[in-house]
């Protein structure tokens, strides 16, 4: 197979499939974001119900791997890392697509969704998908955290009321 490569600043990056297809999708939509070639991701902003997070896609044939990762954007206080972590893990228990991540020592909190490239192929419905994944588990848990953070909820009635509220 013949590779292409796009030329950057440090080095030769081949041109990836997966990639255009990510940013295709963006242009199509006409969503702002910021490219990292390098890197085979894309940067951009996400307002939702409770918060604006700093969303990156990338799209690696080299790894066969696609990813979303919604960064939220709250520091976790030292004093409430453990109540976070009994919070994520319990909201992380049953989910199907995904996972909460919490950075221990910088106290970051993020949800990241992953998908298997098959032959190095993404579509508009993968990435369709990931995308309302990862920001809706955002739009979902996040107030449970911020309710353990500052109103002192406990994180099982906190998640159990996120849940609650979806299924109504």
């Amino acid at each position: 197979m013949k590779r292409i490569y796009l030329i950057t600043k440090r080095k030769e990056v081949p041109v990836n499939t997966a990639f255009d297809n990510l940013i295709a999708h963006f242009d199509e939509h006409g969503l702002s974001y910021r490219v990292d070639a390098e890197q085979r991701l894309i940067r951009t902003g996400y307002q939702g119900r409770v918060c604006s997070c700093e969303l990156i896609a990338v799209a690696d044939e080299g790894d066969d791997f696609f990813q979303v990762i919604a960064f939220v954007p709250v520091a976790i206080p030292e004093g409430c890392r453990a109540a976070v972590v009994e919070t994520i893990t319990r909201a992380n228990f049953g989910l199907k697509i995904g996972k909460f991540e919490f950075d221990y020592d910088e106290g970051r909190l993020r949800f990241q969704v992953c998908q298997v490239l098959v032959d190095g192929r993404l579509d508009e419905q993968m990435i369709r998908h990931a995308i309302a994944c990862c920001l809706s588990m955002i739009d979902r848990y996040v107030p449970a955290v911020l309710s353990v953070i500052y109103g002192n909820e406990q994180p099982q009635d906190a998640v159990r009321f996120a849940e609650a509220d979806v299924a109504r």
